[in-house]
């Protein structure tokens, strides 16, 4: 009997086998992929990305992401179920996969013909496929997900899952950084027909991903709003809509913020978004009292259950004071949002910005330095406003180092004029202060470590007693939070606790200092330790002075070059001259002041300062400029003078060959005039041979003498020029008149100068040959910096013209580099029949701007005056 039955259960499973085609293997291998192995998968899968999302450090100060899986902790945080998602689908490949033809099938119709024909009889191999290259995306195994998803693509083509396999090719391209292969994949997935919900959910979402990440945020919201419309998962649907929210206050669609919000606030689950939301709600007011909303935002910081949120509220109440003008409150709400902010919190960065713009905007550059360097040390490098904060401080480093070298070097001088008793009871305040400051210090940081100790006690003790530290992702997260909270935020890298690098003699050179404080050993609470830097005698105090003074001069060198303040720079040096300087600091006085007065065009006062060097100073090296310019231009007067006078006169009647002729007869003895009759040689040429003509000749300008004036003009000759050429701007055609300053149109002021990311576009006729432009810039890419990746795409301007937009720069001096190395070889433009055609840098904030307004005279204003002048 048992034997019979051995042979039973081995005739069935033989018959089972995947080599054979039968509707019973095929229904036994159907029903255990799908129940067995394909549940486990999904199972597996679903569980890791809702414990995932849970746990998910949503930084709501900045743009949440769409997608979850490209976070930089979404392989070790997934791991686990991701590992099992894919064993079990390949396992079910493996085991279930039937490829072989059934015997005797009839093919007499359609149906029956297009069943033998298929290539896979298990109905969810192609699932499996799909699971395998959603957990590989998890793990940042992207090329893995992609083999698994053209198995889908080339292998199952009319199965339901080709849309998701289409969809997340183009997810997968943009966490790779291809945005070109990210909207091909996605507009190949757009021209399926039957899509699902869920399909369609993922579809739109994808697409407003795709235009967040090019800036498009019109386009993200239309895109968004559908994405929540079909999405039927509660808590991606919440997400999409919280974004949402976010991108109406960054369009500046105010009302629309504050409903999305408040529909976020009370579908949520979790307590942590429904609180940001009902703050960002609070940020988003248009109408109604603010007392009313800062005594609900008050009510909200006393409850304890807010009290790891107290930040977010006392910085939300210190914005509405600061739209309401009322600046000393702001200031005092950001200061109680500084000091209750969690030490791995990035709220507490954000704040600093805040602060550091106030200043700023008050051009107490110093105390700005100070806060936008604060800001830099507690957000990470990834958070949108990390670049720009850093920009700015080191801007302003050199400005605030040397006032604050100045403020020094004057306290020490006036301590030295003090008595012994005054000046140990200057010394006693002093330390007393600092005595007061260390024990605030000190219950700070012992409150933010409670509060470390409070919020992972939990954690600690749950299910990890027995994981070794670096798999225990609760203690990894606590161990880093302590090292945020003691050494900022640094990056892993080589003499990480030096935050500025330098060379290996700086390094050592820092040792050795180090070294010495130590020998020193003296503590700031102690006297000795400020009576060891006042000076004595009367020559350490002349030294001090001495130092005092160059420390100034360098502080205006940094209003005028750095901050460009030039009228702060003159103010600053006023007060120097009426005192008795040395000759070398005297040479530096006169030039700073000689550089600021040509910058705010006050001519008598340079000419003034630059007479000042020359008698003064003769043998200095900028005296010795001064000399060797006047001397150049002497030895061509008259003649040569005369000449050029003659040319712009030929060239007034338009007589451009008679022009060109003068010109070329001195164009090897022009000496220092040799950028002015490049200027006549180009204007005439341009009236001979027309605007490409002329776009060449400015050009070789700008290369040939990149800091003459008449490079500069050059510049505006053709930016005159690209406004005129698309027809956009109302102009005169004459390229003689395009050094006319554009007028300033009522929409420049809606536009604000950036630092930060920028872009270069180019306007072109919708009837351009793109792709051979594009492939022209692809190649002078490669020529300027083969080691950055730009990305080149184009969208449509308005009925006549496309934008093409070249990006990223990181900063808005990357962006003007490429401009003027585009202007410089625009031939790469003409080479692809486009002769008509404007270019510009923008920022990513003024391009939405630019694409709402469709105004292109207002941003050629608005960048005439930011970026030329």
């Amino acid at each position: 009997m048992k034997k019979a039955l051995l042979i039973l259960l081995s005739g069935l499973l033989l018959g089972c086998s995947t080599q054979k085609n039968t509707l019973v293997s095929r229904t036994y291998h159907n029903v255990t992929a799908r129940y067995n192995y394909l549940f486990n998968a999904k199972e597996s899968y679903n569980e890791s990305i809702s414990k995932y999302s849970k746990e998910y450090p949503f930084a709501y100060t900045s743009l949440l992401p769409v997608f979850l899986f490209s976070d930089k902790q979404a392989p070790s945080k997934t791991a686990e179920g991701m590992d099992r998602a894919i064993l079990k689908s390949g396992m079910l490949i493996k085991y279930h996969s039937i490829t072989a033809k059934p015997r005797n099938a009839k093919q007499n119709t359609p149906a029956q013909r297009a069943f033998y024909n298929q290539r896979e009889f298990c109905k969810y191999v192609d699932d499996a496929y799909l699971y395998i290259a959603k957990a590989n995306a998890f793990q940042h195994e992207y090329g893995k997900a992609q083999q698994a998803i053209d198995q889908i693509l080339l292998n199952y083509p009319n199965t339901e899952t080709k849309a998701d396999a289409q969809i997340w090719q183009g997810i997968i391209a943009g966490a790779e950084g291809d945005l070109i292969q990210y909207g091909s994949a996605l507009g190949t997935a757009s021209q399926l027909k039957g899509l699902s919900k869920k399909q369609a959910a993922l579809l739109r979402a994808a697409w407003a991903d795709y235009h967040i990440k090019k800036n498009d945020y019109s386009k993200a919201i239309e895109n968004l709003e559908q994405a929540v419309f079909f999405e039927t998962s509660k808590v991606d649907r919440n997400r999409y809509r919280y974004i949402l929210g976010q991108l109406y206050l960054q369009t500046n669609k105010k009302q629309q913020a504050a409903a999305t919000f408040h529909k976020v606030a009370r579908s949520t689950s979790s307590y942590e978004m429904a609180f940001n939301a009902q703050l960002d709600e609070a940020r988003s007011y248009t109408t109604g009292s603010t007392s009313d909303l800062k005594n609900i935002l008050l009510k909200m910081a006393k409850s304890e259950r807010n009290a790891p949120y107290r930040d977010q509220i006392y910085y939300t109440i210190g914005k509405i004071y600061q739209q309401d003008k009322n600046e000393k409150e702001a200031r005092n709400f950001y200061a109680k949002s500084i000091s209750s902010s969690a030490p791995t919190s990035s709220q507490r960065g954000v704040t600093y910005v805040a602060l550091a713009d106030m200043a700023y905007d008050k051009k107490d550059f110093v105390q700005a330095q100070s806060y936008y360097d604060s800001a830099t040390l507690n957000l990470d490098s990834g958070h949108p406003m990390y670049n720009e904060a850093q920009l700015r401080s080191n801007k302003l480093g050199r400005l605030a180092e040397n006032m604050r070298e100045y403020q020094r070097l004057d306290s020490l001088l006036k301590m030295s004029e003090l008595s012994e008793t005054d000046l140990n009871k200057v010394i006693d305040s002093k330390i007393a202060f600092l005595t007061e400051q260390q024990n605030k210090a000190q219950e700070e940081a012992n409150t933010q470590r409670q509060y470390l100790m409070n919020q992972n006690s939990l954690s600690l003790n749950t299910n990890q007693s027995g994981s070794w530290y670096f798999y225990n992702q609760s203690t990894l997260a606590f161990g880093a939070a302590e090292f945020k909270m003691r050494w900022g935020q640094r990056k892993l890298e080589d003499n990480w606790r030096r935050r500025n690098k330098g060379t290996l003699e700086q390094l050592a050179e820092e040792q050795k200092e180090e070294e010495k404080m130590k020998e020193d050993n003296l503590s700031p609470l102690s006297r000795e330790f400020y009576l060891k830097d006042i000076p004595k005698s009367a020559a350490e105090r002349q030294k001090y002075v001495d130092q005092k003074q160059t420390a100034l001069i360098n502080v205006a060198e940094a209003y005028r070059a750095d901050a460009e303040e030039p009228h702060q720079a003159i103010e600053t040096l006023n007060g120097l001259m009426s005192e008795k300087i040395s000759d070398a600091n005297e040479l530096k006085a006169y030039s700073t002041y000689y550089q600021s007065y040509l910058a705010v065009n006050n001519l008598s006062e340079a000419q003034r300062y630059k007479e000042l060097i020359l008698n003064k100073h003769p043998k200095s090296g900028l005296a010795q400029s001064f000399s060797n310019s006047q001397h150049s231009t002497d030895s061509q007067s008259p003649v040569v003078s005369e000449a050029l006078a003659k040319c712009v006169e030929l060239l007034n009647a338009s007589k451009y060959n008679e022009c060109l002729s003068l010109a070329n007869q001195h164009s090897t003895t022009a000496g220092a005039l040799a950028p002015q009759f490049a200027l006549v040689r180009a204007m005439a040429t341009g009236g001979l041979l027309g605007k490409d003509a002329y776009r060449k000749e400015l050009s070789a300008i700008i290369s040939q003498y990149p800091n003459s004036e008449a490079a500069k003009t050059a510049l505006e000759y053709l930016n005159q020029l690209d406004k005129q050429t698309l027809k956009l701007i109302n102009s005169t055609d004459s390229a003689e008149k395009s050094n006319q300053t554009p007028t300033k149109s009522a929409s420049i002021t809606s536009y604000r100068v950036s630092e930060a990311c920028h872009i270069t576009i180019l306007v072109i006729p919708n009837t351009a040959n793109f792709n051979q432009l594009k492939f022209n810039l692809v190649s002078l890419n490669l020529e300027l910096s083969p080691e950055q990746e730009l990305n080149i795409s184009k969208q449509q301007f308005d009925s006549e013209n496309d934008i093409l937009v070249i990006s990223p720069f990181n900063s808005k001096k990357k962006a003007m580099d490429y401009y003027y190395n585009l202007i410089q070889k625009q031939s790469i433009i003409t080479q692809a029949g486009i002769d008509k055609f404007a270019t510009f840098a923008i920022s990513c904030e003024n391009l939405e701007i630019l694409l709402k307004e469709k105004n292109l005279e207002g941003y050629a204003g608005f960048f005439f005056n930011s970026y030329l002048k």
